[in-house]
């Protein structure tokens, strides 16, 4: 729906990942007072009441003509945020980050196998690269930050923030189809309202089935401190910012030309990492994320050249 501004897209994505990194912080900052599951509410139910006066006071249509892909990228897009956050407490906010942004790989492989994309055999050996430095990252890096931190960090959790990368990639299949129709306000707050209601069930369920140690008085007793909600409200607020330019950029510009600099992203959240939360510099961490992240805009740009096989579509928490 709107015109190519290749500068503009640029400029849009870059705001977005650094909003995004932001988000992380405040997410990170607000974990150590509060489980995750909190900043998850925060994040979708903050984020979407702006976008719902905008509507109300704009007169914009809400209703779609495509409601069902809406509610496919929704759905992807909030289980890949859902796990991004519960990487970001338990794991370096640097390590996250990078484990989320390693999408590409999944959106490569998707391609070959659900779109049927014939030269996708040219691609493989960047995938191999990537995967081999998320091994690095992920079996190297937890033990090095378990020794620094002096905690334990758990490759499980490693691997579920991985699976974000997975579920953002499918995510990224929906959202540039959905450029094409649907205004990016009208994409973000469709994913807003579900994640929403996905946010209120899954905090349902932690308290019901005792799934979670949710302490609730004690949670209550930490939202009545000032700084604690400021950090939430913040949490929703870059997130929705970060929505609103990311879906902006897409719209603006093919996927192969402005999603390299999505990898903006790790690098601010790196520096967020070391400098707020005094995070450890290892081998692995810093050898395992360039290798991702030199691998995945190496996808992105061979595919631009060689097959088009990254579909033009982006989606993060």
């Amino acid at each position: 729906m709107h015109a190519r501004n290749t500068r503009s897209a640029i400029l849009r994505m870059a705001m977005a990942s650094l909003s995004f990194a932001i988000m992380g912080a405040l997410v990170k900052a607000s974990t150590d007072q509060l489980p995750f599951l909190v900043a998850v509410l925060f994040r979708n139910v903050i984020g979407a009441l702006p976008l719902v006066l905008y509507f109300l006071a704009r007169g914009v249509r809400f209703r779609s003509r495509r409601p069902g892909l809406l509610f496919v990228r929704s759905t992807f897009g909030f289980s890949a945020m859902f796990l991004f956050f519960l990487a970001i407490e338990h794991l370096p906010l640097s390590m996250a980050t990078i484990l989320n942004a390693s999408s590409p790989v999944f959106v490569v492989l998707l391609s070959g196998l659900v779109l049927r994309e014939r030269r996708i055999g040219r691609l493989l050996p960047l995938v191999l690269v990537a995967l081999g430095g998320v091994a690095w990252l992920v079996h190297g890096g937890t033990a090095g930050a378990a020794a620094s931190l002096g905690q334990p960090v758990s490759i499980g959790i490693a691997l579920l923030g991985l699976l974000s990368a997975l579920f953002a990639a499918i995510a990224y299949l929906a959202v540039r189809r959905l450029s094409r129709t649907e205004p990016s306000a009208r994409i973000v707050l469709h994913f807003a309202l579900w994640s929403s209601v996905y946010s209120v069930l899954a905090l349902a369920v932690a308290v019901g089935t005792g799934l979670s140690e949710l302490d609730l008085p004690r949670i209550g007793s930490v939202l009545s401190a000032p700084r604690e909600v400021a950090q939430l409200v913040g949490v929703g607020l870059a997130g929705l910012g970060g929505q609103m330019f990311m879906t902006s950029a897409y719209a603006r510009e093919r996927a192969s030309v402005v999603s390299g600099f999505s990898y903006l992203n790790p690098v601010f959240a790196y520096a967020i990492g070391v400098l707020w939360f005094a995070e450890p510099l290892t081998l692995a961490g810093v050898g395992g994320g360039v290798l991702v992240l030199g691998a995945s805009v190496g996808l992105l740009h061979v595919a631009e050249h060689s097959s088009s096989a990254l579909p033009e579509g982006g989606a993060r928490g």
